[in-house]
């Protein structure tokens, strides 16, 4: 299970997904949905490839991704 905080990664490393990959910041993880909520997201993710905790070791693999609606500066 990601842990709120937790930074997460796809690819061989966290330190190669932080020059060519993707990294972001887990918020929550909802286990009964199988649903991960991520910030600061960076770089490019693969659907179907592992989402992988740096602390927590947890592995996911990514099947879908829906980006925020969220627009910085609107306010809302």
């Amino acid at each position: 299970m990601f842990t709120s905080g937790e930074k997460v990664y796809q690819g061989g490393s966290y330190t190669s997904a932080l020059a060519s990959g993707f990294v972001a910041t887990v918020v929550s993880h909802d286990t009964t949905n199988n649903v991960v909520s991520l910030i600061n997201t960076d770089g490019v993710y693969t659907l179907g490839q592992p989402l992988v905790g740096v602390n927590s070791g947890a592995s996911r693999v990514m099947l879908q991704y829906t980006p925020s609606l969220f627009n910085v500066g609107s306010g809302a």
